[in-house]
């Protein structure tokens, strides 16, 4: 198997992006390993979404409560662990740090719309299909990134008291379960084990 090697530019440009998360924000992506070999699974949990026409769409679709934290979930696995339930873990822990330690009411998730493995992971975490933004990205059956590519965004709310989005107040409503994985805090790092299977989820082309 050839893998593509991330630029050390790239790595170190994700990395400072992950501190100044933490510290600005309180919250940023985690690294994901293997519990019990150590090994780098990939990346994931939250991000705060930064003003711009995807924040500005995402908030028309899930209204008011988003806005006040705008909080977005998301992972990206190594190809040779997926179908493993990790993407799934990744994102579980995710929801658990929002609703929990950052009290937050409303969170989203997107991927290009052909992605149908990460939309998987999204519906298993409870999220409800909110509608669809533009962003920069792919376009199935086409060549390169391109500024209009349609993106499925997904939302869920803590505990069925989200407001916003179709359906008016509580349509994104789901009850969080317990954290399937340990998470750490800031700079935290997050060890995963297996549970169930899941498909194979498109995450970025390298890590990080």
């Amino acid at each position: 198997m050839v893998r593509r090697a991330v630029p050390t530019a790239r790595a170190e440009e994700f990395a400072l992006a992950c501190a100044r998360g933490w510290s600005v924000d309180g919250v940023a992506k985690w690294i994901a390993y293997e519990r019990r070999t150590g090994e780098l699974v990939g990346r994931g949990g939250l991000s705060r979404m930064t003003a711009g026409a995807a924040r500005s769409q995402v908030a028309v679709l899930v209204g008011p409560d988003w806005e006040e934290r705008p909080l977005e979930l998301g992972w990206a696995v190594r190809e040779e662990f997926r179908g493993r339930g990790l993407a799934t873990e990744i994102g579980r822990a995710g929801l658990g740090f929002a609703f929990g330690a950052l009290g937050a009411r409303l969170v989203v998730s997107f991927t290009e719309r052909h992605n149908q493995a990460s939309r998987d992971v999204m519906e298993r975490l409870g999220m409800r299909r909110a509608g669809e933004i533009m962003s920069r990205g792919l376009i199935e059956g086409r060549s390169g990134e391109h500024d209009n590519a349609p993106f499925a965004l997904y939302a869920v709310g803590r505990g069925g008291d989200a407001s916003g989005g179709p359906g008016g107040r509580g349509s994104f409503g789901a009850d969080v379960g317990g954290q399937a994985v340990e998470a750490g805090g800031e700079g935290g790092q997050v060890g995963l084990g297996e549970s169930g299977s899941e498909p194979g989820v498109e995450g970025d082309g390298g890590l990080p």
